[in-house]
């Protein structure tokens, strides 16, 4: 297991937790792991739209 030397905190709503919950039980692997991955992918989708002009926030 890797190591990483900053931790935040992450409010969602019930019903993301509990997708977020049933898609890591379907595909074995741990909820920290599924919320780094979204997060790295949110951030280069986000560096792609703005290099093109389109850069718009959103939120779940």
């Amino acid at each position: 297991m890797k190591k990483f030397n900053y931790q935040t905190c992450l409010r969602m709503s019930e019903t993301l937790k509990d997708e977020m919950t049933k898609i890591c039980d379907q595909n074995a692997i741990n909820e920290s792991d599924f919320m780094r991955h979204a997060i790295k992918e949110s951030i280069l989708n986000y560096s792609k739209e703005s290099e093109n002009g389109f850069n718009q926030l959103r939120y779940a």
